[in-house]
């Protein structure tokens, strides 16, 4: 009994570090695939032997990813690989297959974890990655959603190969803490994507002022809101940026000291938008701000 509850106090402990090091790794970097890269190089080979991130397609182009429950044949882009694995096309495009784990997670949104030798029978329904995990020794596995709230960014595939220590059930808890930290980084660099495509067809001032905008909305959404957040771009004669939250709790102006790292959020805001204010929903509030639209000059 003693020394199951010390392994188990140095699985609680090596968890807690584990994830403290993928916080301190990831969200450095705004390009998607970057920070897909970051959490693959974070958790190898500390966690795993391999780590595969792969991204709902619709998250890739910027859009709202889907809600779960969704079903097989949603369309999955290969973002990140770290670790062993035969080579494999990098950005690869390929639909979720019926009936294996990674289409099960996608409609509970609960972690899994599974041992190769005896829950293998999945595998024919799924030859590419049946041949993958052969040729990589892979005995276990963790799959894990990436999700903010109901909404379904992707998944990543924790592979233990060879000789490595099989997952055990434990090791879910940790898989899914590393899981939810990417999955708001990650919806971090979607957000930026989606203001990077409408703010290529605004002229450098227009453009600056709204990411800058969008940069305090969202960080004070992320500081003092509750995910899930979303944000919305909105060109007609005004550009307006909406970030939702779903804490009811009102954002209010402050004036922060010179020797303060924070606090001067809406106060920018409020200097550089022509309205700002908030709006409150049955799911929580929206904080939204507008400036003029103007577009580029045609060359």
């Amino acid at each position: 009994m003693l020394s199951a509850d010390v392994t188990a106090r140095e699985r609680e402990r090596s968890a807690q570090a584990l994830l403290k090091s993928v916080r301190t790794q990831m969200g450095h970097r705004l390009s998607l695939m970057d920070v897909c890269q970051e959490l693959a190089q974070a958790v190898v080979p500390a966690f795993a032997g391999t780590a595969v991130v792969e991204l709902v397609e619709r998250a890739v182009r910027g859009e709202d990813p889907p809600r779960a429950p969704i079903g097989p044949g949603v369309m999955l882009r290969q973002a990140a690989i770290q670790g062993r694995r035969p080579p494999s096309q990098p950005g690869a495009v390929h639909p979720l297959p019926d009936g294996t784990p990674f289409s099960h997670i996608f409609a509970d949104l609960q972690a899994r974890l599974v041992h190769i030798d005896t829950d293998s029978t999945w595998l024919n329904g799924d030859p590419a990655r049946a041949d993958i995990i052969e040729k990589s020794t892979t005995h276990s596995l963790i799959v894990t959603p990436l999700t903010i709230g109901d909404e379904i960014l992707g998944m990543v595939s924790f592979c233990r190969h060879g000789a490595d220590a099989p997952f055990v059930q434990d090791d879910l808890a940790a898989a899914t803490a590393i899981c939810t930290h990417a999955a708001l980084c990650i919806d971090r660099a979607r957000l930026y994507m989606r203001e990077w495509i409408i703010m290529s067809t605004l002229d450098d001032e227009t453009a600056f002022t709204n990411e800058l905008i969008v940069s305090e909305l969202v960080g004070n959404a992320t500081r003092y809101g509750a995910p899930p957040l979303q944000l919305r771009l909105i060109l007609d004669r005004m550009l307006t940026c909406e970030v939702s939250d779903t804490s009811p709790s009102a954002p209010h102006v402050t004036h922060a000291r010179t020797i303060d790292e924070s606090g001067r959020g809406l106060f920018i805001i409020a200097s550089v938008a022509e309205q700002w204010g908030t709006r409150y929903t049955s799911d929580g509030k929206i904080v939204w701000a507008e400036q003029p639209a103007e577009a580029k000059e045609a060359l």
